[in-house]
């Protein structure tokens, strides 16, 4: 096997374990934006739905925690 062959496979491995992680970033920031845009949609902000917005940006930040620590 050339080292060409061996990079891509390095590369293709490395690709699947990040996306996941990757895929669950961009899952969780969906998710932040579809409260955000809920919530703003008859523009007023409720303290129920302040706090599902908190709850996703926390959700994101754990997302994003797991990816970079990997």
């Amino acid at each position: 096997m050339s080292g060409y062959e061996i990079a891509l496979i390095v590369l293709g491995i490395l690709t699947l374990i990040l996306g996941g992680k990757l895929r669950a970033v961009v899952k969780e920031g969906k998710e932040f934006f579809q409260a955000v845009e809920d919530a703003l949609a008859d523009r007023t902000l409720t303290r129920t739905e302040l706090t599902g917005i908190i709850k996703e940006a926390k959700d994101v930040a754990t997302a994003m925690k797991i990816l970079l620590n990997r």
